[in-house]
């Protein structure tokens, strides 16, 4: 090669370099550009979980997330979820940052991000759900998580959880399943079809069939039946007042016939036993009158409650009754009953 033609080669050379060295700067520019920014947002993002605004701090990680794709703005993400409660999130998402074990940031820092996964396992547990149709749609706490059957159990936090599985033809499962953390939970969820008749509302969840047919509601008793009602207690409560006057009136005649009352002066036994003359006197009295009356109301009790009770069973299945009437040759009621 001559003089003239390395100079020509050595041109070109120089030309090529100059039109390059521009374009790397530009593509290291850009490279640069989206790490510093994703850097400031995760400083930020360390800034706001310090103040404790973890949902503010999570929105920007997600954007430095976006910006770099980059293993510690993924496990930001995680850890400001774990301070949400969302506990799955927070396993999913610290465990994508741990995965990436030749990042300097999660080598320097992996022992806190596996503390932190342990605690929020703590917070998790499986449920498998069995035995409903092929197809049919798994919801848990308002999400749907799968379609059955389930090829492995979903993860679920601790607790109560609210599952419900919809399938065309099948009639809907609600219940709620309380999951241990740390436990596997299993689920046995039978679906009955649409047309299926059940009592309750609820299928596959322990209802049961009735065989009475439709219940009907009672109907409420009649005025008459109420009054009769009213009317047989009142006179049962007399009656029993009748008992204890007419009771006391017997012991008191017992004193009032006795040697007690006799007077060795001849004074009468009006004048010896004052007292038990006027008790006799009054519970005389006032046990014929309860007799009477208790009798009456009894007896008007009676018949408003045969009229109220031929009332109702004209208007519902017959009803067992109940009838009492005083017995006058001894103190007390005399009661029967009809089916």
């Amino acid at each position: 090669m001559n003089h003239r033609s390395a100079a020509r080669a050595l041109l070109a050379s120089l030309a090529i370099g100059a039109v390059m060295a521009p374009a790397q700067a530009r593509a290291q520019a850009q490279t640069t550009a989206p790490n510093d920014e994703a850097e400031t947002l995760i400083r930020r993002g360390v800034e706001l979980r310090s103040s404790g605004q973890d949902a503010e701090a999570l929105a920007l990680f997600q954007q430095a997330w976006t910006l770099t794709r980059s293993p510690r703005a993924r496990a930001q993400i995680g850890l400001a979820e774990q301070a949400l409660g969302r506990w799955i999130d927070a396993d999913d998402h610290i465990g994508e940052a741990l995965d990436a074990s030749s990042d300097p940031w999660v080598l320097r820092n992996r022992a806190a991000l596996e503390g932190a996964r342990v605690a929020v396992r703590r917070r998790l547990s499986t449920l498998d759900v069995r035995d409903a149709p092929a197809g049919a749609e798994l919801w848990v706490n308002g999400t749907r998580r799968a379609t059955l059957p389930l090829r492995e159990p979903i993860r679920v936090v601790a607790g109560t959880v609210a599952i419900e599985l919809r399938a065309t033809g099948f009639r809907t499962v609600q219940r709620d399943v309380i999951v241990e953390a740390g436990v596997a939970a299993r689920e046995s969820v039978t679906m009955l079809p649409s047309g299926a008749e059940s009592a309750g509302g609820a299928s596959g969840a322990g209802s049961t069939v009735s065989a009475s047919g439709p219940s009907v509601a009672p109907s409420p008793p009649s005025p008459l039946r109420t009054a009769g009602i009213a009317a047989l207690a009142a006179g049962g409560a007399v009656t029993i007042g009748a008992i204890i006057a007419h009771a006391v009136r017997e012991s008191t005649a017992g004193r009032w016939n006795s040697d007690d009352c006799l007077s060795p002066t001849g004074a009468t036994r009006g004048e010896t036993c004052p007292s038990e003359w006027a008790t006799l006197q009054t519970t005389s009295t006032l046990s014929v009158v309860s007799y009477v009356a208790g009798g009456a109301l009894v007896a008007t009790g009676a018949v408003l409650l045969g009229l109220g009770s031929a009332r109702d069973s004209r208007e519902s299945p017959a009803r067992a009754s109940v009838r009492c009437a005083p017995d006058f040759t001894r103190p007390g009621l005399v009661c029967g009953a009809s089916f």
